[in-house]
């Protein structure tokens, strides 16, 4: 219950019908009531809070190459971007559950054109590209490499420089040591203006 401090033209504390009386700094203060926020569960919202909670788990591992693979608009971020075009790769599996299959996983929204061969032998992952010339669109930039173990979901990001032609990475801190070992590798290139499009391979 409010107390009045000052009769009815004056300061009060406590709660008052739908107003809150308080200071701040000796001055005396009133705000509305907070009120608890609804949460619906209508079937659509459902939806859309589960698609949106399997693109983020499918994605998060790979957060330093999308960094560098979605060339986002002014007023948004790469991550946005990257969560906007995976959200509707997602498909239903179980009730209202979703996954984004490793498959379907898009790192870069580029447009250029790139390719690479991978290869995987033991631990050791060796990707080879053409380096580009002066004139190609992704000279002067870096090859991303990612490779998700889907069946630990552990993942790891690399970067070399494009002109290389090729690198040699090692991926054992993410191998389980299994022969069931699920591995997916994805490759682009990039520069600060524009990203390539991406390989994918399963390994």
């Amino acid at each position: 219950m409010g107390k009045y401090k000052q009769g009815i033209l004056g300061s009060f504390t406590g709660k008052v019908g739908t107003v809150v009386g308080s200071s701040w700094r000796g001055i005396p203060v009133m705000r509305a009531k907070a009120v608890n926020p609804k949460n619906p569960r209508t079937a659509a919202q459902v939806e859309t809070r589960n698609r949106m909670a399997a693109t983020v788990r499918a994605i998060r591992p790979f957060l330093e190459s999308i960094r560098h693979g979605y060339i986002a608009p002014s007023g948004t971020s790469a991550w946005c971007e990257a969560v906007k075009a995976n959200r509707k790769k997602t498909t239903k599996t179980v009730g209202d559950d979703f996954t984004l299959k490793p498959a379907d996983i898009e790192l870069t929204d580029g447009t250029e054109l790139f390719e690479a061969t991978v290869t995987l032998s033991g631990a050791n992952l060796t990707v080879e590209w053409d380096a580009p010339t002066p004139y190609d669109a992704m000279y002067g930039g870096s090859v991303y490499v990612a490779v998700l173990n889907a069946t630990t979901g552990r993942a790891l990001n690399f970067s070399a420089d494009a002109s290389a032609g090729e690198t040699t990475l090692s991926v054992a801190a993410i191998k389980a040591g299994a022969d069931t070992d699920e591995l997916h590798a994805y490759v682009f290139a990039a520069t600060k203006e524009a990203a390539s499009m991406m390989t994918h391979k399963e390994l």
